[in-house]
Parts: C-alpha cells; structure tokens; sequence
C-alpha cells in the first residue's frame, strides 16, 4: 500500500504545483518575479536535463540560464515523455530540502507520507484524515516559524522558486502523473522481486530496497510542504504585482489626462 500512497501523494503535489503556476504565470513577465524565481527555474531545467540523458534521450535547446522558458526539449520520447516532466518535483524537493539543512533545520519536514492502509472506504478516509493532519501541522508550524529570521525568510523565498519551478501547468498535468502512477508500479515491482521470503512466512526487503523506498517517501514530503509554502508565496507575490498594477495605471491615467480649453469666448478675448 506504500506504493498507492506515493502515487496519491504524487499526484496530489502535481495538483498544488499546476495551482501554483495558474496564480503565478501572468506575472511572471515581470523581471523582479523572474529574479525570485529563477533558482526554481535552474533546477528544473537541470532536472530534467538529467532525467533525460538517464532515459537515453538526446537534449536540445537546454538554455539552462534563460528564465523566459522553462523546458527544456529532448528525444526521442518513448516511456521518457511521461517520466521526464516528473524528474522537476524531485530535483526542486531535494534542492529544497539541501538548502533546509544548511540553515539549520528552520522548515519542519516529515520522514514520510500519510499510508494507505486498504482499498476500501476506510482506507481512503484514514489517507484523507492523516493528509489533512499533516497539512494542519504544516500551517500550525508556520505560524510558530520566525519568518523574519534572515535564514527562515531565504527559505520562504526558495519555496517560491523552487515551488514554480517543480510545478506543470494544469493543462499539461496528464503526463507527469503517468509518470508517477509508472513510478510506483516499478517501485511495486521491484519490491516483489527483490523480496526475501524467511522463516515463518516472513518476508523482509533487502536494505538498499529499503533505503530507496523510503527516500522516494520522504522526498514527496517535502515536495508537498514545498509547494503548500509556495503556493502561500505565490498568492502574496500575485497580490503584490496586481496591487503595483492597479497603482501603475492609475497614475498613467492621471499623466495622460487631456487638458480642457477654455471656453470659446475666453479664446477670443485671449486672440
């Protein structure tokens, strides 16, 4: 059941990050905001590069440093069109996760995700009731968190970037989580062959299958607090850019006001 749990929760961080980017996309013309949300946008493209080359693909216009575009192009496509695009919320969790560490642990993460215990209705209430927990203890966490600390507050911002960054548009959604329902079945699979079958019916995982596991685990976690943080930023950067919009045209509506002449028979005695 661990592997149904990684693809919800998978599939559940696709969701926030396609939120993210449908709040943040039209400001992103703005080059304070590209700024913002350019080490996001580095990983990404360095993510999936990586993903790319492992799945024997061949990268095109990489750009790694351009943050007008996002993607990077490869091929051929194959199994790799639907596992690529997934490589991003992994690369951009770990990054952010990297980054929680060398300042000292400010963001509060969790080992692993909330476990799917049946494939009935219990199981999916007990998933939903253990994921909404674990959001609660997220914003609880939040509020206990001294934002204006430097370091707290540079890990705030790197939500946002690495948060955009990680995230595919909704329209384009189908193929990552593809790429995550193929990711689990693989991980299913390799865990029924990898399997030792003991005494007593006991069956245990060879360590490194153990590690793997609970590294996946843990790195969809943190891709979830990731990203309910940089949704939180994305709404306040929209906010901030739509508020300077509503200021900016008022004050280009004022500097263009036309200038009245004066009445006719004022023109007159004038000339």
């Amino acid at each position: 059941m661990d592997y149904l749990a990684l693809f919800l929760w998978l599939a559940l961080c696709l969701v926030l990050g396609g939120l993210m980017h449908s709040v943040i996309d039209g400001t992103l013309r703005y080059r304070p905001v590209r700024i913002l949300a350019a080490p996001g946008i580095i990983v990404r493209k360095l993510s999936l590069t990586i993903a790319a080359l492992l799945c024997g693909g061949r990268v095109t216009n990489a750009h790694l440093y351009e943050l007008r575009t996002q993607d990077v192009d490869f091929g051929p496509a194959g199994v790799s069109r639907v596992i690529v695009p997934l490589a991003p919320l992994f690369g951009c969790a770990l990054a952010l996760l990297a980054l929680n560490h060398a300042l000292g642990h400010p963001l509060h993460t969790v080992s692993r995700v909330p476990p799917f215990t049946a494939l009935d209705a219990s199981g999916v209430k007990g998933f939903a009731t253990a994921t909404w927990q674990m959001l609660a203890d997220v914003i609880r966490q939040s509020v206990h968190t001294g934002w204006r600390e430097p370091r707290a507050g540079l890990l705030l911002v790197a939500t946002f970037g690495l948060g955009l960054g990680s995230s595919t548009p909704l329209e384009r959604i189908k193929e990552p989580v593809l790429g995550s329902a193929l990711l689990a079945v693989a991980v299913a699979l390799t865990a029924a062959m990898s399997a030792r079958h003991g005494v007593a019916g006991v069956t245990t995982q060879p360590p490194w299958f153990a590690a793997t596991r609970d590294a996946l685990l843990a790195t969809s976690a943190a891709a979830f607090i990731m990203l309910t943080y940089g949704l939180f930023t994305a709404l306040l950067v929209g906010i901030a850019v739509r508020v300077y919009e509503v200021l900016a045209r008022g004050n280009d509506d004022a500097g263009s006001k036309p200038t009245r002449l004066p009445p006719a028979r004022n023109r007159k005695r004038a000339a």
